[in-house]
């Protein structure tokens, strides 16, 4: 079975996007994205999308927010997961470069801190999965 897109977007500056995740009731779109330059991973961040339904066409999309800088800790983000409840507020982050798992706000923006983080002592978090039933 061939199946053809609708249509397409492209996210204006990307260069190495992995992690995606959407909540239906927020109408949010989250995306990790990260640079490499020769061998050295640099400028990991997370790519914000408010209002995503309203991309209906083939078109280059901007981030709405970006959180990314020094204080965020964010080194190779590798996966992403919204908590989609109503009331949900967190964004979950795996940073396999940075051996942990960080949380920020989903109204966060800019080079802010983790609002939490969970270290695996050495070991590297691949992906993540949140169950928020």
């Amino acid at each position: 079975l061939n199946v053809n897109p609708t249509f397409s977007l492209t996210v204006n500056g990307s260069r190495n996007l992995r992690g995606i995740s959407y909540s239906r009731i927020k109408d949010i779109l989250v995306m990790t994205d990260y640079s490499i330059n020769g061998n050295v991973i640099e400028d990991g961040r997370i790519l914000i999308f408010e209002n995503f339904s309203s991309n209906t066409t083939t078109k280059e999309i901007s981030p709405t927010r970006v959180i990314k800088g020094l204080t965020t800790k964010l080194k190779q983000p590798i996966d992403v997961a919204i908590d989609t409840r109503d009331g949900g507020k967190y964004i979950y982050v795996a940073d396999p470069g940075a051996k942990s798992v960080f949380r920020y706000l989903i109204s966060d923006e800019g080079d802010v801190a983790p609002n939490a983080s969970l270290d695996f002592n050495g070991k590297t978090p691949e992906s993540i999965s949140l169950d928020t039933r």
